[in-house]
């Protein structure tokens, strides 16, 4: 979590994911953005990470890539409990995601910006079929 701004670089608990689906609910109720909170659960319902999309605004840059303009793109992630790292969770849940972003928006690209220092992360995108495009110098 150190790579997703978590406070003290610590993985989230379910308390955490659900004080920070309330703190979402309610953010999202005030200012009717269009950007979404999904909270990853298992067969069972147990919550075992989250992942947020939303809008890029026009010119956004991270790293050596810009939005391209006047195209409908939409940012995303996924962060899952430490105890289901290394499992595939993460990109079966990725590949879920995307799915469901294409599916449930008028979403044309969708991106993902993993830390650099993260390899994990840019192996579960590339596995969820993102293309690496540049890379922050």
């Amino acid at each position: 979590m150190r790579y997703a701004g978590s406070p003290e670089g610590r993985c989230w608990y379910e308390a955490d994911i659900q004080a920070w689906w309330d703190a979402y609910l309610a953010e999202r109720r005030r200012s009717g953005e269009d950007e979404t909170q999904l909270i990853l659960r298992t067969g069972d319902e147990t919550a075992i990470g989250e992942s947020h999309y939303g809008p890029v605004s026009e010119g956004f840059e991270v790293g050596d890539w810009r939005k391209p303009e006047g195209v409908r793109c939409f940012m995303t992630d996924i962060k899952l409990l430490l105890q289901y790292w290394g499992k595939g969770i993460g990109t079966q849940g990725m590949r879920m995601i995307v799915e469901f972003i294409f599916a449930n928006t008028r979403c044309k690209l969708l991106v993902v910006p993993p830390h650099r220092d993260n390899p994990p992360a840019f192996r579960v995108y590339e596995k969820a079929g993102f293309l690496l495009t540049g890379l922050e110098a």
